[in-house]
């Protein structure tokens, strides 16, 4: 993939080259990464073996155990620890 333009999101290919004057916001996952002078890049880039493939996503969500791990581990138990007794399951709204 050449990138010439602007590009805001996520790129993954094999061969990725920002030309003179490129523009990407985002996240690049890639075999091959070439920057021209006078491009810009911000973000995170990854070499990866296969590029193209999706990551795979866990239905559960994150585990008890990531989520300890996690830098919001602190704000969640707090969240958890006043949660109150007074909302409706099914709707998830206070009840009157």
């Amino acid at each position: 993939m050449t990138v010439c333009g602007r590009v805001k999101g996520t790129i993954r290919a094999v061969r990725v080259k920002l030309q003179d004057g490129g523009t990407v916001e985002g996240d690049i996952f890639h075999r091959s990464l070439s920057i021209d002078e006078n491009s810009v890049f911000e973000g995170s880039s990854r070499r990866v073996e296969n590029p193209t493939d999706l990551p795979a996503v866990d239905a559960k969500g994150p585990q008890e155990e990531d989520m300890r791990s996690s830098a919001l581990a602190p704000y969640l138990q707090r969240a958890e620890a006043s949660a109150s007794t007074d909302w409706s399951e099914s709707t998830a709204e206070p009840k009157h």
